[in-house]
């Protein structure tokens, strides 16, 4: 059961509980004193900073059934409070919770911070972030919020109003009500069946004979095993709090944290569960003032990074990495060898002399330009450590690096750690780093119970410095002993045994081969299909398709993938046009809705303000292009913003009737915003507040998915600290979408858009250009090939194609490293121009 489902549903239920004991009054007010009532629960007031810190708004004492109350708060972060500590009440078992800021989840932007890619995941962080949850779906329902928004047309802000809630607290309500399918009363159903471990994985989950580490190939429950070692950790008297859990992904840690729940809710609150990010992350902030920095200290990820050095080029002395016009295409690359030394625990001055040194020794000019440049960068990367030191900031590697120095500096630290932390538990560990390495071993005393799983053949961030030679070296650093799981348990033979004979050409054949059993027997088949080019290929890709999906497979359990989007960007044009149904998560910023609101949020922040064209075009407004750019020239010749440029309309002779209405009705609805406002509150006031650009798309989205299929909703999976909150305006948001696509930071997908006549979302082929999550069970499965030779001929006429199975034991399928995940799927067939 999805953790975060299951504290909404409890906070609708005893919502239901309040309204009806609150005689239907949905007030805050009135079900905040029902509530109360309900659980015989006092309210006592204090002056702020009398009884505790002056940072605590409030606080709920358990045993004596009391929650406490900072005086003079306004009413509506009062009941906001108070219905937090409620939420502390109802979910957890602690004798004392604090709330030190109202709804910092809700608040503002995590735009410019890096934060909100490593979040903590302490144990108090998660239950602060779950009393958060509990307290806005107590007091505004997401189920009848939708219905008030869409049905009867309510606009948040007169819906806060009449609640007596902040308005920030019913948007974010909003966002989940339209993005997440409503909620269902809890199903009183059967237990699931209890899962059998297999002899290897009972061995792993009970090893109790010093360090272990877990070779755990493709599909063979490494999840599960873990799941039972934590289980097995407190069935033998284990404290939920002496286990550290750590991983490398933040998709993994949440998975993880989840299956915990189901397994033991509460254990799950108390163990720490997270990232080795996370975990340095809250290390750091934690001893601040030891590595230099406040309790406020900011994360920048690439992008935030790329900005500070933007600001400060003067500071640097650049020579080969100057570009004068574009500074972030060549920052982008000293960046990422300064992330590197992070990676290796290099510091700048350690890093200079190694440059110094190979600047001495060059023989050639290529050498010496190598060293150059070596020497360039790590001038940079000194400059780029004292702007951090300045801005109370870090990054990504020092999240690693810094928490690193501060348990090797600092034994106090380090014993206290080790001390706490009895059992720890790795999951990924063939992505761990020298850094992250380095800090396991520090967390580790002599009697630490260390417990890894790891396939090497999956390692996929040897971009961020990760070694699976940690993986052969684990039994010497930590005197372990190393098992393996032995069945597969996702796919049928034929993949499995091409998968084994991949591996044994992987990483040069170091020790990658392996062997296991196919739990689920034979099935499928695994065959490469050669074709002359690339219209062939596509219609041999949609024969395949057809073929399939007569024999009963539908299209939306089918699958293409790809190496890359490009990949995919040639394919899929070709698929459309023989009317192949796709599901294709393609780029962000090239949907129509998502350059509208760019567009919006460029209006004071881009030169020249052209944004108005597209956002005056809009079906509300129906201005002509002629109008807005009337507009537009108006502004500058006046040299006033385009917000105090709609304010004037009047001014302006040369709109046309039409024009002028349409601009009149966009200047009403963004009265108040303007070049001081953040992004969040422009868009949001934007969308759900004042204009009706949202309902048709809510609608239509309806239609399509039948409000079951659920997407992501930021900040409910990721506890943010209120500390990491900026205010910054337009132009920084998109400066910093600038500096994301030079970073080449992943950009979130999204569908691409429908083709009339064809079928629903749901019934699409789907297409990727990466594999599907681990642990997913995908049906047939096409894959094109990555490119076609440059002497491949063209032939006319059909659609030849050569058939044959995938080569013999011995062949590598890929250049050895290539990333080919064949473990996931029940059947692959290749495609390809010769």
């Amino acid at each position: 059961m999805d953790s975060w489902i299951d504290i909404r549903r409890k906070a609708q239920e005893f919502h239901a509980q309040a309204l009806s004991r609150a005689d239907g009054d949905r007030h805050a007010k009135s079900l905040i004193k029902a509530a109360l009532g309900i659980d015989d629960l006092e309210l006592e007031y204090y002056q702020p900073g009398s009884i505790v810190d002056p940072s605590v708004l409030g606080f709920i004492e358990r045993a004596a059934r009391l929650i406490n109350i900072a005086s003079g708060q306004r009413p509506a972060d009062e009941v906001l409070v108070i219905a937090h500590e409620i939420g502390h009440y109802k979910l957890h078992k602690d004798p004392r919770n604090e709330v030190t800021a109202t709804s910092h989840l809700l608040s503002g932007d995590p735009i410019e911070s890096g934060a909100g890619k490593v979040e903590g995941y302490s144990p108090r962080e998660r239950k602060e972030v779950q009393a958060d949850i509990f307290a806005c779906e107590f007091l505004c329902p997401s189920n009848w919020l939708r219905e008030e928004y869409v049905a009867r047309g309510r606009r948040p802000a007169d819906i806060a109003a009449e609640l007596g809630l902040p308005l920030n607290v019913v948007v974010s309500q909003l966002v989940r009500a339209l993005l997440l399918p409503p909620l269902q009363p809890s199903a009183a159903g059967e237990p699931a069946p209890a899962i059998e471990l297999d002899a290897t994985q009972q061995t792993a989950a009970t090893w109790a004979d010093g360090p272990l580490l877990v070779d755990a190939g493709p599909g063979t429950g490494k999840t599960r095993t873990l799941v039972h070692r934590i289980q097995h950790l407190l069935g033998n008297g284990a404290e939920a709090g002496s286990i550290l859990a750590l991983t490398f992904s933040k998709k993994a840690a949440e998975e993880m944290r989840e299956r915990l729940g189901v397994m033991n809710a509460q254990a799950a609150i108390e163990m720490w569960v997270g990232t080795f990010h996370s975990f340095g992350m809250e290390l750091v902030t934690t001893w601040a003032a030891r590595v230099g920095r406040t309790k406020k200290v900011r994360v920048l990820d690439q992008t935030g990074s790329l900005a500070l050095l933007e600001d400060n080029l003067s500071r640097l002395q650049l020579h080969h990495y100057q570009n004068l016009y574009e500074p972030a295409f060549d920052l982008v690359h000293v960046l990422r060898m300064i992330s590197r030394c992070k990676d290796e625990l290099l510091t700048p001055d350690a890093f200079r002399a190694e440059a110094a040194a190979s600047h001495a020794s060059a023989t050639t000019e290529e050498d010496r330009e190598r060293a150059e440049k070596a020497l360039e960068v790590a001038g940079v990367y000194e400059e780029y450590e004292r702007l951090l030191v300045e801005n109370d900031s870090v990054d990504f590697g020092d999240l690693i690096m810094l928490a690193v120095r501060v348990l090797t500096e600092h034994d106090d630290i380090r014993r206290q750690f080790q001390a706490r932390f009895r059992h720890i538990v790795v999951d990924e560990y063939q992505d761990v780093n020298r850094a992250s390495s380095r800090l396991l071993r520090l967390l580790s005393a002599e009697n630490t119970n260390v417990w890894v799983v790891a396939d090497p053949r999956q390692s996929i961030y040897r971009f961020r410095g990760a070694e699976p030679s940690n993986v052969a070296r684990f039994s010497v650093e930590f005197s372990g002993t190393r098992k393996s799981l032995a069945f597969n348990y996702r796919s049928f033979g034929p993949v499995v045994r091409a998968f084994e004979r991949f591996s044994a050409t992987m990483g040069g054949g170091s020790g990658m081969a392996g062997s296991w059993q196919a739990s689920r027997g034979d099935g499928g088949e695994v065959t490469m299909t050669v074709v002359p080019t690339v219209a062939a290929e596509a219609e041999a890709i949609k024969a395949r398709i057809e073929e399939l999906k007569a024999k009963g497979v539908p299209y939306r359990e089918q699958v293409i993938l790809a190496r890359t989007h490009l990949t995919l960007s040639r394919i899929t044009d070709v698929l459309e046009r023989l009317n192949v149904p796709l599901l294709y998560l393609g780029d962000l910023f090239e949907r129509a809705e998502i350059r509208d609101l760019l567009s919006l949020v460029g209006l004071d922040a881009e030169y020249g303000g052209v944004g108005l064209v597209r956002v005056a075009g809009l079906p509300e407004y129906g201005v002509s292009r002629v109008d807005a750019l009337a507009v537009i020239r108006w502004a500058a010749a006046k040299k006033m913003s385009l917000f105090d440029a709609l304010g004037n309309l009047p001014s302006i002779t040369e709109l046309s009737p039409g024009g002028r209405a349409g601009l009149k009705k966009l200047a009403d609805q963004l009265r108040g915003l303007g070049f001081a406002t953040s992004p969040w509150m422009l868009l949001t006031t934007w969308l759900f507040d004042r204009s009706d650009y949202l309902r048709p798309l809510v609608v239509a989205t309806d239609m399509v998915r039948g409000r079951d299929e659920p997407a992501s909703v930021p900040g409910e999976s990721s506890p943010d600290r209120g500390a990491e909150r900026r205010h910054h305006v337009p132009g920084r948001f998109l400066g910093s979408g600038r500096h994301g696509r030079r970073a080449g930071d992943d950009d979130p997908r999204q569908q691409r858009a429908g083709v009339p006549g064809r079928p629903p979302a749901r019934d699409r082929h789907h297409v990727h250009a990466r594999k599907p999550a681990r642990g997913s069970r995908s049906a047939p499965a096409v894959a094109p090939a990555p490119r076609r030779s440059a002497g491949a001929p063209r032939r006319g006429g059909g659609v030849p194609v050569l058939r044959r199975p995938l080569p013999r034991p011995g062949l590598p399928l890929a250049q050895p490293g290539g990333e080919v995940h064949l473990e996931e799927l029940n059947g692959l067939e290749v495609f390809g121009p010769h």
